[in-house]
């Protein structure tokens, strides 16, 4: 199967051209993009170099002629901004509001290639690392792509689609942040590492990708920091999230493995007299892939790339949306849970909602579900209903499980309700005809709930409580096809 590039989403063949290059041993070469040669180039060419499955400080790949460019170029040369001064990671730029200055790795990774004096050289061609405007990305990007665990692969592109101020942004944020679905009060853990990028703007000042790589820093660093900007009209935040496997999911892998190497050992045994070389080699690669019993080492990770959409680009349904579309694996459409309400200001984006779900439907290959934001408010405004007479308190656990029978119940009942209360002239058939339409949905496209709290509602406000939300595990659970306790484990 061909390799997609994870930034512009175009797949790659022969004709296709990256650089590979290892940020540790400052070594770089030319690689076509056709499947059999990308998938043995996924390492740094130097032999005993041990930068494989690292991100930080591990391989990279550059696809040139991509549409993505470094936040560095300018349009006709790679430099560092001059209103810009870097510190290994650190970063100080003329930021209107808040931290001037933060840390992250991939300033550091920028930084370096900018200054580079690697080459990467074939017959006909020299290339420095120095003067490739595309940007860079992990190798374990494409890595995951392709990698295969129980029938499945490791990673999953999601795009995250829907109207203006939905919390498209604030929910690809938390589900990068450790600490943004996995509270301390529930002694449980994750490890998570991040890799971020957004579409260059020519004629700014600060590149988008500096102000969302300022917010990952604080709330990495769980310092305070302003609510998010919506995404810049005609762009797209590029968010990919990489999560170590836990015990119970390398357990699962090594079991899998081993059931489906278990003939080719058996032939490989009977073939040992004929030809021992050949089966030393075929020793080697099963325990390159599986791992000696109680190897800590973890083989693989998952990756969850989020790609957000902006919403002026949603409603207009430019020809980016298609691309995305028809790029990645899987479709969430984010929907603030107050469009739910009745005489809701919102009431307007009901129909491109209605007409959203429809196109989903008519892809028909391409699974998607439904992400309803700021469902705190929600349930409260529901709380305050008299003639509502469905008991929230003893379901909001559940809901936020992803039980889809409750969930279901909870809308249903909603619907029901103004459906039996609503005045005859003033009834609110969009609201209703999208209750219904989300209710009818199957298993296969769910229905998620999400309540983020300690964000103020106000854009001028600071944030000074590190966010924490409810029902966003269940969500990049459905996105990787996998089980919580696989990337979730007690402390």
């Amino acid at each position: 199967m061909a390799y997609k590039c994870p930034l512009c989403l175009k797949e790659l063949g022969v004709a296709d051209k990256l650089i590979r290059y290892c940020y540790q041993c400052d070594l770089a070469d030319f690689v076509k993009g056709n499947a059999e040669n990308l998938g043995n180039s996924l390492k740094c060419k130097k032999a005993n170099c041990k930068t494989h499955g690292q991100i930080e400080a591990g391989v990279y790949f550059a696809h040139l002629d991509c549409e993505k460019s470094n936040p560095f170029w300018n349009g006709n040369t790679l430099n560092i901004p001059d209103n810009a001064a870097i510190d290994g990671i650190e970063i100080t730029l003329p930021f209107s509001k808040g931290d001037k200055s933060f840390k992250h790795w991939q300033i550091n990774l920028l930084n370096k290639t900018v200054n580079s004096e690697a080459e990467a050289k074939s017959a006909n061609e020299t290339q420095n690392i120095s003067e490739v405007n595309e940007m860079w990305f992990p190798a374990l990007l494409l890595k995951s792509s392709q990698e295969k665990r129980a029938g499945k692969k490791t990673g999953q592109g999601v795009a995250l689609i829907g109207t203006k101020k939905a919390g498209k942004t604030i929910l690809a944020l938390q589900v990068l942040d450790e600490e943004g679905y996995v509270s301390p009060n529930l002694n449980e853990k994750i490890e998570i590492e991040d890799y971020l990028y957004c579409t260059r703007l020519e004629g700014v000042t600060i590149q988008p990708i500096f102000e969302l790589l300022r917010l990952r820093s604080a709330m990495w660093a769980n310092r305070p920091f302003y609510v998010p900007p919506p995404t810049v009209r005609e762009t797209v935040n590029f968010y990919t999230v990489f999560y170590s496997p836990t015990k119970v999911a390398l357990e699962k892998k090594q079991t899998t493995e081993t059931n489906g190497k278990s003939d080719l050992i058996g032939q490989a045994v009977d073939f040992t007299e004929k030809a021992n070389s050949f089966w030393e080699k075929i020793v080697a690669k099963f325990k390159e892939i599986v791992g000696a019993p109680g190897n800590s080492k973890k083989p693989f990770r998952f990756a969850l790339s989020l790609y957000d959409v902006a919403g002026e680009n949603f409603e207009k349904e430019v020809e980016q949306i298609e691309q995305i579309k028809s790029g990645v694996d899987k479709i969430a459409l984010v929907i603030d849970a107050a469009d739910l309400v009745e005489n809701s200001e919102a009431q307007g984006f009901l129909a491109e909602h209605r007409r959203a779900l429809k196109k989903l439907k008519d892809i028909g290959n391409k699974p998607y579900c439904v992400v309803l934001t700021k469902t705190d408010l929600f349930v409260k405004y529901l709380e305050t209903i008299p003639y509502f007479n469905y008991e929230i308190g003893e379901s909001r656990q559940q809901i936020y499980k992803g039980n889809q029978t409750i969930i279901k119940e909870l809308l249903e009942n909603w619907r029901k309700t103004i459906a039996a209360n609503a005045d005859t002239e003033n009834r609110p058939t969009n609201l209703l005809n999208f209750l219904n339409d989300l209710v009818a949905l199957d298993a296969q496209n769910p229905v998620f709930m999400v309540e983020t709290r300690n964000l103020p509602t106000d854009a001028e406000q600071m944030v000074e409580k590190q966010p924490f939300s409810m029902g966003i595990d269940n969500f990049v659970c459905w996105c990787l096809e996998i089980e919580r306790e696989e990337i979730i484990e007690p402390l």
